[in-house]
């Protein structure tokens, strides 16, 4: 994840290492991991998507960069095919073994998408699906109110979306003083 500005990465991962936050994050953990080994064993995703940065907070989420910068390892086997890499696992307290979850704005995304499509796992339920987004969303806001760093992830995003609205505001009343609009717009009766 390319960042506009030199210590962007490190205060996000300040933030990210603050005591309510990193709290909150361990105990939505598991519901991550859940959905993420749904969504690998119903095929919908492979390991290559644990490797994937998703936008701001989300480094520490995604391998790190040394294994993200490794080419894609073909595993061959006893029929000499190749077997595509195996997800990264993470050991729990008790030496269990659960696979590395999806950054939070991916496992998101991805459900979101599968969703509108009618096509999520019958074995997610409503519920995991709305704490995904509560979780996702209390994150960006968390992350992107911090005095520092919203302006550094969003500051020309923010300014280029006022410019746009106050040029399409300036246009419309134009259009309306000149009379241009008459035609495609109704007034309210």
């Amino acid at each position: 994840q390319p960042r506009r500005f030199v210590g962007q990465a490190e205060l996000e991962a300040e933030l990210l290492g603050g005591k309510a936050f990193a709290g909150r994050e361990e105990t939505r953990k598991p519901l991550a991991r859940r959905l993420t080994r749904i969504l690998l064993e119903s095929g919908v995703i492979d390991g290559e998507a644990l490797r994937v940065s998703f936008g701001v907070g989300e480094d520490g989420a995604a391998a790190s960069s040394a294994n993200r910068q490794q080419p894609k390892a073909e595993v061959p086997t006893d029929l000499g095919r190749q077997q595509p890499p195996q997800p990264p696992a993470a050991t729990g307290a008790g030496g269990e073994t659960s696979t590395k979850p999806l950054a939070w704005n991916q496992l998101a995304e991805i459900l979101t998408c599968l969703e509108v499509r009618g096509k999520l796992p019958p074995s997610i339920t409503e519920s995991e699906l709305r704490g995904v987004h509560e979780h996702n969303a209390w994150r960006w806001f968390a992350l992107l109110s911090d005095r520092r760093l919203g302006p550094m992830a969003i500051g020309s995003m923010a300014k280029k979306l006022l410019m746009n609205a106050s040029a399409a505001a300036n246009s419309w009343k134009k259009k309306e003083e000149d009379g241009s609009s008459m035609g495609w717009v109704r007034s309210p009766s």
